[in-house]
């Protein structure tokens, strides 16, 4: 039994360290998981800077977050919520997102 739960630790650890991704297949549908994309999000929106950024490094670093942050907010719905509860939050959601999504595809073309 010991070496069993030896061999998942080190496993899990191996993937962990390998491809972060991974860990999302491992967590649950606890709260932290969400709070982990919230954390994202509140980290644009307490800074100014983030929020209405002037020039194209922060606008860059924005995008980035707000990818990151929307990847983690989607896996997070695929995996934790029933089908009508993933379908209020692309209704509520998928305006910002389409929104963003043009703000940083624009940036990226005119590079």
């Amino acid at each position: 039994m010991k070496i069993q739960y030896l061999l998942v630790f080190t496993f899990t650890v191996y993937y962990w360290t390998v491809d972060s991704s991974f860990c999302t297949l491992l967590t649950t549908c606890e709260g932290e998981n969400l709070q982990s994309c919230v954390t994202q999000a509140e980290s644009i929106l307490q800074n100014t800077n983030m929020t209405f950024p002037d020039d194209n490094t922060t606008l860059q670093v924005v995008c980035s977050m707000w990818d990151d942050m929307t990847s983690c907010m989607q896996n997070y719905t695929k995996r934790c919520l029933t089908y009508k509860e993933n379908q209020e939050f692309h209704q509520y959601f998928q305006e910002p997102m389409r929104s963003m999504k043009t703000v940083c595809f624009d940036q990226e073309s005119t590079k």
